[in-house]
């Protein structure tokens, strides 16, 4: 270590989700400014900017093939873009009141929407169509995250427990919890071993996805814990929190390797290139950052 920044990517507002593409040509940001943009990687050029949705966008992520990328908004719609173009190929009306959270799966096969209507919605990228719709939480849905292989998803709800869903099997298997604050984000592990979950409490729990139990707890975050993630190569685990730290840690110790002060403002995602060798942090300070784990 310790990790090298070598890009920084901008928007008119908050930058809430980033994704790289599969062969590394590409780079897609969503932003509060209501629009995405694709960016060519690694020379940062804006190659195109969307606009259509209303409201906020709060996810991306590119499909097998990197030929279009998806996007999610709050205005409870996922759509679809060519990444050649611009241009918009479809949308997907997710009919929620009031959406707060959109995720999607590695290889965008699924997506998943909640929000304050309490439900859990799975759905088929490329058919459009709900696969289930999975009820059980007590309050508002904050945050998701799938495992690798798409076979289940977690939520972090104002209830204050983790839930842990089948996808195929369209039930709960179990629940993290409960946290003494509300969860704002969630992560698998590179194996699926571990979930961890982040909250307003400002510390991050990391828990036996076999048996539910806590494993360790871990500190020093000075506000609500917003983003974590963890590099597919199961080396490093990172949070990122409204304090705009991201703190990096030894995926297999949990132990501190570095902190990064960088950003001005609260850091709301982390993604991770497929092969490992980039990171890039999003934030409230219109900016997302990529950084090398390599250099």
């Amino acid at each position: 270590m310790p990790l090298k920044h070598v890009l920084t990517l901008r928007h008119n507002n908050a930058i809430y989700g980033s994704a790289f593409s599969s062969d590394m040509k590409h780079v897609a940001t969503a932003s509060l400014d209501r629009s995405l943009k694709v960016w060519r990687f690694p020379s940062g050029e804006e190659i195109h900017r969307m606009r259509g949705h209303g409201d906020c966008v709060a996810s991306v992520a590119f499909p097998e093939g990197n030929e279009t990328v998806l996007s999610g908004s709050v205005d409870s719609s996922m759509r679809i873009w060519k990444v050649g173009d611009g241009q918009m190929v479809r949308s997907i009306p997710l009919g929620h009141p009031s959406l707060i959270s959109v995720t999607f799966s590695d290889g965008a096969k699924f997506g998943l929407s909640a929000g304050r209507d309490k439900l859990v919605k799975i759905w088929d990228i490329d058919k459009g169509s709900l696969v289930a719709s999975l009820t059980g939480h007590q309050n508002f849905i904050g945050c998701s995250a799938f495992t690798r292989d798409s076979k289940m998803v977690a939520t972090g709800s104002g209830d204050l427990l983790v839930r842990l869903w089948s996808i195929d099997e369209k039930k709960l298997i179990r629940d993290f919890g409960p946290h003494e604050k509300t969860p704002w984000s969630v992560a698998f592990s590179a194996g699926g071993k571990h979930l961890s979950s982040g909250a307003d409490d400002k510390l991050i729990r990391i828990w036996d996805v076999e048996t539910g139990q806590l494993v360790r707890t871990l500190e020093g975050h000075k506000l609500t814990v917003k983003a974590l993630g963890y590099s597919p190569d199961g080396r490093w685990f990172m949070s990122g929190s409204t304090d705009s730290s991201v703190r990096v840690y030894d995926a297999k110790t949990y132990e501190l390797v570095q902190t990064i002060d960088d950003h001005t403002n609260s850091v709301y995602h982390i993604a991770f290139s497929s092969e490992s060798r980039y990171m890039i942090t999003s934030s409230f300070d219109r900016t997302a950052r990529v950084w090398d784990l390599k250099a």
